[in-house]
């Protein structure tokens, strides 16, 4: 098991290995679908880095966090922040989930942590309060990081 980051070209490559994880992920709704992220990316993420982080046993996706890295004017001052494919157009976020395993989301958390010079915060929106990536968050908000 190892946690990698994937460029864009390696996403678009990895389309069926993508679908399965989704069959199998806990959270599994059209805004996580291959299809969606890669067409909204292809579309508006010009400005922005492709963030997508994933926890993988060989080719498989155990999890994954669909992330991109966007510029934001706040009061002026330039925010980087890091933030779900998609945001704001998608209706709802999540991480893919294969199993529940808040260590998996520990860990996608972790890395992403440790790009600390490319953003300003994290900022996870719209992720449904019955999901399993509410739930996990919830239990590891408490917990500190490394």
């Amino acid at each position: 098991m190892k946690i990698a980051e994937l460029t864009f070209e390696e996403f678009l490559e990895a389309r069926t290995i993508w679908n399965d994880a989704l069959q199998r992920s806990l959270d599994n709704h059209v805004f996580l679908t291959w299809e969606w992220l890669s067409s909204w990316w292809k579309h508006y993420g010009d400005k922005r880095r492709f963030l997508l982080v994933a926890v993988r046993d060989g080719k498989k996706i155990l999890a994954a966090a669909p992330l991109m890295s966007s510029r934001y004017k706040l009061y002026g001052l330039e925010l980087r922040k890091i933030e779900f494919i998609a945001t704001p157009a998608s209706d709802y976020h999540s991480f893919l989930l294969t199993k529940k395993k808040s260590g998996y989301v520990k860990m996608m958390l972790e890395y992403a942590a440790h790009l600390v010079a490319e953003w300003d915060c994290i900022e996870l929106q719209e992720i449904p309060e019955d999901s399993e990536t509410a739930k996990i968050l919830g239990t590891i908000s408490k917990e500190p990081f490394k």
